[in-house]
């Protein structure tokens, strides 16, 4: 096929001069390279024209908004730079008579999961116009140490019972979700969810950095506010019903982590029942498959303390799971208790009659509730 009069000009991708046309393979007839359509799609998803900037010249930065013009759908798009449209002195959760902006919500996940299982939730928040962000905490998913426990299991229960996590190390300094919360934001306060463990990093970045928050929302979450790091909380009374602790397969002390073997097939069983008891098979099963072994063991052992000058001043809203076998109902209405003692406002509390794992379970629920505390309206 000939290349079309307009692209025949010198420099012009396709043309013959171009380092991307014109190609003989089949599958790129048109002299038109991978790139270059590429870039125009770019353009089209961004719903501007690239102006004076030519393929391959896009600005950096970590994050922006790109609207789909699908359900209204948002993505997060790393390395693109999208300006925003708020007028200067605007906070995102701030609206006039007939806007829809959203606060931006940035979610925490817990022990042995990453930011995919929350994956559903934002598909959910995109749906009703709220731009979201699962992370990955420390010593989880990307931002993992490389521990070799998910390969010692091969080596048979004695080796993967001793070897040390890559994840020792890791505490709850929460240093990285500051920074992580801070750039999503852009300085501007964030709807930050977060769940199970996750809460404990939560409830320490709150502390550190109050004016990130807006509100901080728990959902069947651990929030040691009392000087207690959360592993105290094991022999509570409250918490006399959990299951979790028989998933162990590691003395904690000695390799530096909560060590479970989602690897081994004789205990999905009980990790289906103990985390996903209301969650499909299909489901379960997945993400069993993606669980990592080891929890930091620092993240549940470091005891610190809040203020009400600072983390007290944050609103906060609790989803109790009344089904969890990981925080028992009674643990997650003692948290609620305590964090009222340091609050200057009672906490909003939401229950769902459910297992730990509402984000599989109950998707569509649990993201109409976070959608409302970002300001968007339901479906």
């Amino acid at each position: 096929m000939a290349v079309p009069a307009d692209r025949t000009r010198p420099g012009h991708p396709g043309s013959p001069g171009h380092p991307c046309g014109p190609v003989s393979h089949p599958a790129r007839q048109g002299n038109r390279c991978d790139g270059f359509r590429l870039h125009r799609l770019g353009d089209r998803i961004l719903g501007r024209e690239r102006r004076a900037t030519r393929p391959g010249r896009l600005r950096r930065s970590a994050l922006t908004v790109v609207g789909v013009g699908v359900c209204g759908a948002r993505l997060l798009v790393p390395g693109l730079v999208r300006s925003s449209r708020l007028p200067t002195g605007r906070r995102p959760c701030d609206r006039g008579p007939g806007e829809t902006m959203t606060c931006k919500v940035i979610i925490v996940h817990g022990f042995w999961y990453g930011s995919w299982c929350w994956s559903r939730v934002v598909e959910q928040l995109a749906a009703r116009g709220v731009m979201s962000v699962a992370l990955d905490l420390e010593g989880h998913g990307l931002n993992g140490r490389g521990s070799s426990a998910r390969w010692d299991c091969l080596f048979g229960s004695a080796v993967f019972a001793v070897g040390l996590s890559g994840v020792a190390a890791v505490t709850v300094a929460g240093v990285m979700l500051v920074e992580q919360v801070r750039v999503i934001g852009g300085g501007e306060p964030c709807v930050v969810v977060a769940h199970s463990q996750g809460g404990t990093v939560a409830t320490a970045v709150t502390e550190l950095a109050p004016y990130l928050f807006a509100p901080l929302v728990y959902v069947a979450a651990f929030a040691p506010i009392v000087g207690l790091p959360c592993g105290a909380y094991s022999s509570a009374p409250e918490n006399r019903n959990e299951l979790v602790l028989r998933l162990l397969r590691a003395v904690p002390a000695a390799v530096g982590a909560v060590r479970i073997d989602p690897g081994d097939r004789d205990a999905h069983a009980a990790i289906r029942e103990i985390l996903y008891g209301d969650v499909g098979e299909a489901a379960a099963i997945a993400a069993i498959s993606l669980l990592s072994a080891d929890g930091p063991l620092g993240m549940a052992t470091e005891a610190f303390a809040v203020t009400a000058d600072r983390y007290g001043t944050v609103p906060r809203t609790y989803v109790v799971c009344t089904r969890d076998n990981v925080i028992p109902a009674p643990l997650q209405r003692r948290f609620i208790r305590e964090i009222g003692a340091v609050s200057n406002a009672p906490s909003t509390v939401r229950e769902f009659v459910g297992s730990h794992s509402p984000f599989l379970a109950q998707l569509a629920a649990l993201a109409t509730v976070i959608a409302g505390f970002a300001g968007a309206s339901g479906m």
